[in-house]
């Protein structure tokens, strides 16, 4: 080989190793661009997780607040339409809508199975059966094959769904504890 083959084999080896020295440093510096990258969203994670964990504590806060306001609203309600002597039992407000709506016909209807949900409970005594009972009738409003019904009675009688169902397990809560076999004390 001469000394200009040498020559243009050294030029192609130094034009191959610039390129590559070139290829590394890009490489190099999109890896560090990206590693870069990488920690950004690794903090903004690790921000969106504390955020998130707070979250959660002041919903479960929340959840908690509208538990209480719930039963201090139920409160307010049941006694527009009930008599907080010991049983509970309808004031002339709760005969009045029982009397005027077909809410005790449902009630009625539907008896069977209102009283095997409250038996699968196995309440101990009167007061947890009229609980369990109250619940389970309230439930009635969430489910879909009733609520046009619920609603319609609602509108036609001018009470909220809540009372209506309420004055409903009222007007059949003596059956249910004396079929459950507990004492009305």
């Amino acid at each position: 080989m001469s000394t200009s083959d040498w020559i243009a084999i050294a030029g192609i080896a130094m034009a191959f190793f610039i390129a590559l020295l070139g290829s590394v440093w890009h490489l190099s510096s999109s890896i560090a661009n990206l590693n870069a990258r990488v920690t950004i969203i690794e903090k903004t994670l690790q921000t969106l997780v504390e955020t998130v964990a707070v979250m959660k504590n002041d919903i479960t806060e929340i959840r908690i607040e509208l538990a209480e306001m719930r039963g201090k609203l139920e409160i307010l309600w049941k006694v527009h339409v009930s008599q907080s002597n010991s049983p509970i039992s309808l004031n002339d407000v709760g005969r009045d809508i029982l009397a005027k709506t077909n809410i005790g016909a449902f009630a009625e209807q539907h008896y069977p199975e209102i009283l095997s949900k409250v038996r699968s409970f196995t309440p101990g005594n009167a007061y947890q059966a009229q609980e369990v009972l109250i619940s389970i009738v309230g439930r009635y409003k969430r489910e879909h094959e009733y609520r046009l019904m619920l609603q319609e009675i609602a509108f036609s009688s001018g009470y909220d769904i809540d009372s209506l169902l309420f004055v409903a397990a009222l007007s059949i809560r003596d059956r249910v504890i004396s079929d459950l076999g507990l004492a009305r004390n």
